[in-house]
């Protein structure tokens, strides 16, 4: 009996390259083409979501009338320890 001996034949595609080859392209192309339909909706979506919410924390955090009002209520709390518990009005 004669044993048939597989040989390490590469498989190729119609046009000769190797198959292993030709899936890797198309599975790339494949990926490629699913990003750009996604990436669409995902700009969309960092547009009407994320970007408000960061804008919405970086005005919570910054605002340049916080510094003025607590400048103007601290003096008359410290006028208040210095001077005994009476504190001026105009200060």
């Amino acid at each position: 009996m004669a044993e048939n001996v597989a040989t390490p034949d590469i498989v190729r595609t119609v046009d000769g390259t190797p198959l292993k080859i030709s899936l890797a392209k198309a599975q790339r192309r494949s990926k490629i083409r699913g990003m750009m339909l996604v990436l669409p909706l995902f700009a969309f979506i960092l547009l009407t979501f994320f970007v408000p919410i960061f804008d919405m924390l970086l005005r919570s955090v910054e605002n340049h009338l916080v510094p003025d009002v607590l400048e103007n209520t601290r003096r008359p709390f410290l006028n208040a320890i210095k001077g005994g518990g009476k504190s001026t009005p105009g200060d």
